[in-house]
């Protein structure tokens, strides 16, 4: 009794001192929990949103999908691939106050919490608080938390990963069933928490089999299943698809549903790690500034794998570990139990492995003498069709790290024994290693990125939440290809009118928003019209985020199309007065739009190859002709024009115009507003001439 007095007090007194910790890195947040969001990122925005509209529907008893505020006038699809182990305690949480809150409660309470969990399993390895407490330090308070907390609930919740690893552990050590139980609960947790998290336990579990066998046939000379051993297995395994099979549905439903789910293999090739990631600092360490000359910021790349940065420290101590064991393996010392035996090789080989998978493109290619061109598959090639919703293999660097948090705390009880009788020396090695901690991690946040302030209202919301009615809007930038602004999600929430942008939430939305991209193409008005918008709001800047982006002036061109509502300080509101597009011309995969924030640039672009999507809004055939502007052929020599199963189709251009004329075209009825594939006629358009040539097009318009 004594002895678990003594434990559990000082897991107490390390817990406070995580609590200290996550205080001082969230102290805004803590302070003022609903108006500052403890982030700097977009995706903060988007969660935010969600978190809100489910709350809204499960009150008001509406179905959550689709959601017909996004996208109007079909509605966001993607209630049914979003996190419900995030989102329903989330939607909870906000009705106490509101959704920051709820965001902060979710992403603070990770950082102690993974902390305990990684303090629990190191501790079950070493029975050495203070390298425990290392331990989980390293985890929770890693880069690679850091940064993935200011972005998403469900990548911030890595808690549970240790936890599960420890039921795995004490599985093997006890075979008892109640840890079994706490396996397939723990595995279950992280997927329905995070579809992301769900995988990369698939990829440890994998790993954590592949090293039992083949440890158990080194150390005994053969592998051995017996009865209870499988029957474990299936506990684990049946208690995990119990839980999970009613949130994976909707998953697999969701790739084959005609909501884009899936990212194309080709954004993987972005979205892998490279060594820099991890064995240079990254931007809010304060190492930072010595590495920029060796590791220049690369802009496409993003912040998609930032915070896989390991630790100088750390990485130390990892060589130290590996040496610490080889040396007591070698003399078969007695400290070195079975549990140790096993485990920290295992996390040394999940340390290697999910370091070059998280490395590892989909496809690795190069050319040999004699042999030609050579192109090998890698696991990201076969895993994508079956998880294709996985999108950067970077992410397994949350492997890494809790590997790293391991090795680095059974380094630290191996120092921690050797100097145990002398006080000094474990002194020095514990401030050494915290100012070391310190210079790596630095527990600051980049520059520019303080919480986003989401209690800021622009008057030109509060103006439109009092305009009577429903209606759909559209707000001009647009300045993420893939996914609408998280900042006018935000707003949505405040002002409650329907918000035509939707891209990235929408399959229908995503096939006509090309169409809308450049407010100052001819057009565009007419499509706005047609999708059923009312006003249109361009903002200079973007709304309570100034600091993020320059001035958005209004194009002359823009200003002669429409009626000028209202002007605000950072916005101007326009009505559509244009008639109804009856078919719209929708740049699709190929093409590019070459534009500036300024709106006043806009060419879509083709460099070899591109596609039209035509869609009839009518319900009988039309017959059409597409013209289009042409323009900087850059070495080209013709524009060929093809339909969809490869048959020429007639193109000319008009006499004394850099008019294309396409056609006549009959198209079929698009039936766009029906939850289904939309029936839609494709042009591809080929630029034949010079390498490298391409052509630029503007100013779509159909002629009946």
């Amino acid at each position: 009794m004594r002895y678990w007095l003594q434990q559990h007090r000082q897991a107490a007194v390390v817990g406070l001192l995580y609590l200290a910790l996550t205080t001082i890195i969230a102290w805004q947040s803590i302070l003022q929990p609903g108006g500052l969001l403890y982030s700097f990122h977009g995706d903060a925005l988007l969660m935010v949103f969600w978190l809100w509209w489910f709350k809204i529907a499960w009150l008001c008893g509406l179905p959550a999908d689709p959601n017909p505020l996004v996208a109007a006038p079909f509605g966001a699809e993607s209630g049914r691939v979003i996190e419900w182990g995030s989102i329903v305690p989330g939607a909870l949480l906000s009705t106490l106050v509101n959704e920051t809150f709820a965001f902060n409660v979710l992403v603070i309470a990770s950082f102690p919490l993974s902390a305990m969990a990684t303090y629990y399993l190191v501790l079950r390895l070493t029975r050495n608080h203070v390298a425990s407490a290392i331990a989980g330090f390293i985890f929770a308070f890693s880069p690679y938390h850091l940064w993935k907390a200011w972005a998403w609930i469900p990548l911030a919740n890595i808690q549970w990963i240790p936890l599960y690893v420890l039921a795995l552990l004490d599985l093997r050590r006890t075979r008892r069933l109640r840890y079994a139980i706490l396996a397939g609960v723990w595995f279950a947790v992280n997927f329905i928490g995070s579809y992301i998290y769900g995988f990369v336990l698939g990829v440890l579990t994998a790993l954590y089999l592949l090293y039992a066998i083949i440890h158990a046939y080194v150390t005994r000379g053969r592998v051995a299943l017996d009865r209870r051993t499988l029957g474990l297995a299936a506990v684990v395994a049946a208690i995990s698809v119990a839980l999970i099979l009613p949130v994976a549905a909707p998953i697999l439903a969701a790739n084959s549903a005609p909501y884009k789910s899936a990212w194309p293999l080709a954004h993987f090739y972005e979205l892998v790690a490279t060594p820099a990631d991890y064995f240079f600092p990254d931007d809010a360490s304060p190492l930072r500034p010595f590495f920029t000359a060796l590791d220049p910021p690369d802009l496409a790349r993003g912040d998609f794998t930032h915070g896989l940065f390991i630790g100088y420290s750390v990485m130390a101590l990892c060589v130290c570990a590996a040496w610490a064991w080889w040396r007591r393996a070698a003399r078969k010392s007695p400290a070195l139990d079975d549990d140790a035996s096993f485990a920290i090789p295992f996390f040394g080989v999940l340390f290697v492995a999910a370091l070059i998978l998280s490395m590892t493109p989909p496809t690795i290619e190069f050319d040999l003498p004699g042999l030609g061109h050579i192109a090998l598959r890698g696991p990201g090639y076969f895993t994508y069709a079956f998880v294709p919703w996985f999108r950067e293999y970077a992410r397994l660097g949350v492997l890494v790290m809790l590997a790293a948090a391991v090795l680095a705390g059974w380094a630290s009880a191996h120092i921690l024994e050797r100097v145990a009788r002398q006080p000094s020396a474990r002194a020095f090695f514990l401030i050494l290693l915290a100012l070391a901690l310190s210079l790596d991690y630095g527990l600051t946040r980049p520059a520019n990125s303080a919480p986003l302030d989401t209690s800021i209202v622009p008057s030109v919301y509060r103006w439109l939440a009092e305009q009577p009615g429903d209606f759909i809007i559209a707000e001009y930038p647009m300045p993420r290809a893939s996914q609408v602004s998280p900042n006018y999600l935000l707003y949505v929430t405040l002002h409650g009118k329907r918000l035509a942008n939707g891209n990235g939430l929408s399959y229908r939305s995503d096939l006509v928003m090309p169409a809308l991209w450049d407010l100052a193409d001819a057009q565009t008005p007419g499509v706005l019209s047609a999708l059923g918008v009312e006003y249109v709001i361009v903002h200079r800047t973007f709304p309570g985020f100034e600091q993020w982006y320059g001035g958005l002036p209004i194009p002359a061109a823009v200003a002669q199309r429409f009626e000028v509502v209202r002007q605000f300080d950072t916005a101007t509101v326009l009505r559509v007065r244009a008639s109804p597009a009856a078919v719209i011309v929708a740049p699709s995969e190929g093409m590019t739009l070459a534009t500036d924030q300024t709106m006043q640039v806009a060419w879509w672009w083709i460099a070899d190859a591109g596609a039209l999507e035509l869609v009839n809004l009518a319900d009988e055939p039309r017959e059409v002709e597409v013209q289009f502007t042409l323009t900087g052929f850059g070495g080209a020599m013709e524009l060929q024009v093809f339909s969809a199963d490869g048959a020429p189709v007639p193109a000319r251009t008009l006499e004394e115009s850099h008019r294309v004329a396409i056609g006549p075209l009959r198209l079929p009825p698009s039936h766009l507003r029906e939850r289904a594939s939309p029936a839609t006629m494709r042009l591809i358009l080929h630029v034949a001439g010079q390498a490298g040539a391409g052509v630029g097009l503007r100013d779509f318009g159909i002629i009946e």
